[in-house]
């Protein structure tokens, strides 16, 4: 496997008390997509929230926003990412 994988950060920018508007607005505005997409909120948990990115109306992304629950880490979550990125299917 090659190690050229994203340095993904364990702090996240995005914050709990953000609306799922404010977490789609966030997420909208990354400088990752090379098209229009417009950002649809799936489902949500007490530590994440899923969203998916349309394409010409058709899902073509999914993207999880992960929070710290009482100071658990994402671990499981980061290191999924890590392997899906090395595996070519993660965009950033």
């Amino acid at each position: 496997m090659r190690n050229e994988a994203p340095i993904i950060s364990e702090i996240s920018r995005v914050r709990r008390q953000w609306t799922p508007a404010q977490v789609r607005d966030y997420i909208a505005a990354l400088s990752i997509w090379d098209e229009p997409v417009e950002i649809r909120q799936k489902f949500g948990g007490l530590t994440n929230r899923t969203y998916f990115a349309y394409v010409n109306g058709k899902p073509k992304f999914a993207i999880r926003v992960g929070f710290d629950q009482y100071r658990t880490r994402q671990t499981s979550v980061i290191q999924c990412t890590l392997a899906a990125s090395e595996l070519g299917w993660v965009r950033g």
